[in-house]
Order: structure tokens, then C-alpha cells, then sequence
């Protein structure tokens, strides 16, 4: 009877064990992803600018609000 207590206590235990050790390999594993994955661009001002004026031309236009 004490012995299938402590076997189940121990069970128990390395469980808890295992989900920690699940989650930090998750958490990693996205970190890593993010890390691997993020791409940096890079505009110039005047690009932006030159943008902003396409747009403001487009919406300048009345037949873009017809449709």
C-alpha cells in the first residue's frame, strides 16, 4: 500500500517534470523562429514621401469613389 503511494508521488512528480521541460523547449523553439525569422527593412524618407503623394493622387480621384 505505501509502495503504490510513493509510485504514484513519483509518477506525479515526473510528470510536472516533463511539462516544464516541454514548455521551455517550446519557448525556445519560438524564440528561435521569431529570431530566425524577423527581416528588417530599411525606406528612406523620400520613398515614403513619394508614396504618400501616389496615394493622396489616387484618392484625388473621383472615380475611385464611385467604385
Amino acid at each position: 500500500m505505501e509502495v503504490n503511494r510513493m509510485l504514484r508521488n513519483v509518477k506525479g512528480q515526473m510528470r510536472v517534470v516533463e511539462a516544464m521541460i516541454t514548455c521551455l523547449i517550446v519557448i525556445s523553439g519560438l524564440t528561435a523562429s521569431i529570431y530566425l525569422s524577423s527581416m528588417y527593412a530599411v525606406t528612406e524618407g523620400v520613398e515614403l514621401e513619394k508614396t504618400g503623394m501616389n496615394i493622396l493622387s489616387l484618392l484625388n480621384k473621383p472615380e475611385v469613389f464611385m467604385e
